[in-house]
């Protein structure tokens, strides 16, 4: 409602019957009245009350106080079009008119404005109001009322807001619909017509400082880094690098590679997953299975191969993590990954057997192949690798358990055993390089095998290699594809399960965002394949050392990398000096660590299916391959799925009376179109086993059935129909929604559905005559 106060010299005065008078015909409700300069009170009054369909409103006769004190002040009222709370006023100065009653119904006056007062609501017409009142008429304001005015008033123009968005965006849904009706577009096809809301928000939400900070982690942490926290992770990272330094050459030799494409893989993991990186522990590098699965490609054609493997493996993971396919991983079981990874580090382990004892021929690509080998080339072993690897595995054994009997001692030779410890990798690699360095100055020769030259200084930043000479042949990238084959598919999803595994582990009970992890890891991969760079992935080890040493944030990342650079500068012809079976004693012992010996007995125990699982993973592993082998496990684990769902437990309960007896058939919650026909056979033969049986009452209880498909539907009726004749069959407890869907199928025997849980009462349900 809109109160107009004219001037003294207006003649609008109440009428006699009590209501206002209404405006001069000269001058239409809605018209806009221009007002003269010299005016100096101009006030509008609004009621919040007002009709939204247009229609003038009197004023509430319930305030008398409120009517008789504007009555007495030449109040003339007009009627008002309908507002949204969305008015807006240049000029003037906002004042409060109270009602002497406190009525709810206060109004806000402006007074005085020198433009024009515009009430607007999306395209609609504008309308100006206009009201005049004599210099000498002042009200009392209450500021708090008028502030709490001002938020009604604006709640209402979101909530205004909202409702023209949610309109528009029906609107929308209705012209994609008629412009796939014009234009002939399939029923099923996909069209999405963004207007010029949705961009916007699109915009919004894509470059908002909260997706900013989701996808660039270190936006949250970096305000608050100190001196306290750099000190922390300078410590963690070279602890970590001395480890990362060996390990990434192991790794390397691992692949068949040359041992600078192991320290190349370091690099760019500390770097990019301190930006991208959401788990302060987490160290992406090298590790034993990526090395393992690529070895057959780099063996059989070239390193070209192995640098474009991390570069695919990058693109699919960061595809995959956009997409928000993590939840794919969770499809892959505990006794698949488990049997995967023991595989695995048997492969491994085995195809070390060569360099710790210094043996002639080839190691071979396959755990049968491998130990095939090993016992034909036996006699060709070498008494020095073999004692200086032997030497190795055994200072591993007693370093491990030397930390791992810390918790016994004093603080000093605590943190003196703990540190030992966690640097074995390093102790083991400095040991046999002091040896075998000490045997070539005092003979002269090289009886120990020795890893040889390794390339100096940063790698060259170069795009990854799209095609490949091998011998005389060529390989463009379409031939280096069909030779990855199932390795574009097998890398990735390998890779991610190491990394949201490691999450998890070391995640203290918080949550892991799967989608960030997924893109920092492919970020890892196809940016670490412009500095030749081999597939990477989340290392556990590194990462338990991470995370003993007390990293705070993944800066530390950048101190491991720091050193694996000071290592590739300074340190590359002291590598010269480090021996073969150290490298293979430091290999067969971490694989010996990964194996998982206790769960073969605790599925034995708890689960033969998942038993079967994982002796098919692990088996197929080492003899066909680890790419192989996961499938052959992922498969495993759909046939037991489909099995289950084809083969639901259907429960069978006899209630025999003196002269009724009643047999209860209780339904899963879920029935599936593959468990129709089990459901068919059950009821069935429970039938037929009690044919003999007097007064038998067939009860399907739905109780539990919450899903089931059409074709379930139509085994049930098929059944009705089937045992109409001779058996009494009720439907109990199914709620409506499936007792529409069989009721569409055939509504001939409706009547069977029922909600009675007693006995006589089920009895007394009839089958309609056939």
């Amino acid at each position: 409602m809109c109160i107009r106060i004219s001037n003294n010299d207006r003649n609008d005065s109440p009428g006699t019957d009590g209501s206002v008078s209404p405006e001069p015909p000269d001058r239409p409700p809605g018209k806009v009245r221009q007002v003269h300069p010299e005016q100096k009170n101009q006030v509008l009054a609004y009621d919040s009350s007002y009709r939204k369909n247009g229609k003038p409103k009197s004023l509430p006769l319930e305030d008398n106080q409120m009517y008789n004190h504007l009555a007495n002040a030449n109040v003339a009222m007009s009627p008002m079009y309908p507002l949204t709370p969305n008015i807006c006023v240049e000029g003037g100065k906002i004042e409060f008119i109270k009602s002497p009653s406190g009525s709810a119904r206060n109004s806000l006056a402006l007074s005085p404005p020198q433009t024009p007062l515009v009430a607007r609501r999306g395209s609609r017409e504008k309308h100006d109001f206009r009201t005049c009142v004599d210099e000498s008429e002042k009200f009392d304001g209450d500021k708090e009322l008028l502030e709490k005015r001002i938020k009604q008033l604006e709640d209402q123009l979101e909530e205004e807001k909202r409702r023209t968005q949610r309109e528009r965006m029906a609107v929308t849904k209705l012209q994609n619909k008629l412009i796939k009706s014009q234009v002939g577009l399939p029923k099923n096809n996909i069209m999405v017509v963004f207007n010029k809301a949705r961009r916007a928000k699109f915009a919004k939400d894509m470059f908002s400082m909260k997706t900013l900070k989701k996808r660039l982690p270190i936006i949250q942490w970096l305000p608050t880094y100190n001196y306290v926290l750099l000190i922390q992770d300078i410590i963690a990272g070279i602890t970590v690098g001395l480890t990362a330094i060996p390990q990434g050459i192991a790794y390397a030799v691992v692949a068949g590679l040359s041992p600078e494409y192991g320290l190349y893989a370091g690099l760019t993991g500390g770097f990019v997953y301190l930006f991208v990186g959401s788990c302060k522990d987490i160290t992406v590098g090298p590790t034993a299975i990526m090395s393992a699965v690529v070895a057959k490609y780099v063996a059989n054609y070239s390193s070209e191969f192995a640098v474009l493997a991390a570069f695919l493996t990058g693109v699919v993971i960061i595809i995959m993590g956009m997409l928000n396919l993590g939840f794919l991983v969770e499809f892959i079981s505990i006794p698949v990954i488990s049997g995967f990874t023991s595989a695995a580090a048997l492969q491994i382990a085995s195809a070390q057997l060569k360099s710790l004892f210094g043996l002639d021929g080839s190691a071979g690509h396959y755990f049968s192949e491998s130990v095939i080998n090993f016992f034909k080339n036996i006699t060709t072993f070498v008494y020095w690798d073999s004692a200086l690897g032997l030497i190795t595995i055994l200072i591993l054994v007693l370093l491990k358990r030397l930390g791992d009997g810390c918790s016994r001692t004093d603080p000093l030779a605590k943190q003196i055993r703990w540190f030992i410890s966690l640097a074995k990798n390093a102790v083991v690699v400095i040991f046999g390089m002091a040896v075998a360095y000490i045997i070539k100055v005092s003979t002269g020769t090289e009886p120990i095998k020795l890893i040889g030259e390794i390339g100096s200084g940063f790698p060259k930043i170069e795009p990854p290699p799209f095609s490949a000479v091998v011998g005389n042949q060529t390989y463009a990238f379409t031939d280096m594809l069909k030779v990855l084959g199932p390795e574009s598919i097998i890398l990735p999803m390998v890779s991610i399960l190491e990394l949201v595994a490691i999450a998890k582990a070391f995640a203290a009970g918080g949550q892991i965002d799967a989608t960030q992890e997924m893109i920092a890891l492919g970020l890892c991969n196809m940016i670490g394949s412009f500095v030749k760079s081999m597939p990477v992935s989340g290392s556990f080890t590194r990462t338990a050392l991470n995370n003993a040493s007390g990293v705070q944030t993944p800066l530390g990342g950048i101190f491991t990398a720091g050193l694996l650079i000071l290592a590739l500068s300074l340190l590359t012809k002291t590598f010269y000096y480090i021996p073969k079976p150290s490298l293979a004693g430091l290999i067969i012992t971490a694989m010996f660590y990964m194996i998982d010996f206790k769960i073969v007995i605790r599925l034995w125990k708890t689960s033969k299916k998942e038993f079967f699982v994982y002796i098919a993973t692990w088996l197929a592993s080492l003899l066909y391959g680890l790419e192989y082998g996961i499938l052959t496990g992922i498969l495993a684990d759909a046939l037991i799925l489909l099995f289950a769902t084809a083969r639901p437990a259907c429960e069978m309960t006899t209630i025999a009376g003196d002269k009724k007896t009643m047999i209860v058939i209780s339904l899963p919650e879920n029935l599936s179109y593959c468990a129709a026909e089990h459901v068919r056979r059950k009821i069935l033969k429970a039938a037929l086993e009690s044919h003999c049986v007097t007064s038998l009452q067939i009860v399907v209880n739905g109780t539990n059935l919450r899903i089931m498909d059409s074709t379930v539907a139509s085994n049930l009726m098929s059944i009705v129909k089937d045992l109409d004749k001779d058996f009494n069959i009720v439907f109990l407890n199914f709620n409506s929604n499936l007792q529409k869907m069989c009721n569409n199928i055939n509504d001939k025997y409706s009547h069977i559905f029922v909600t009675d849980v007693n006995v006589d009462g089920i009895f007394k349900v009839k089958q309609s005559p056939a």
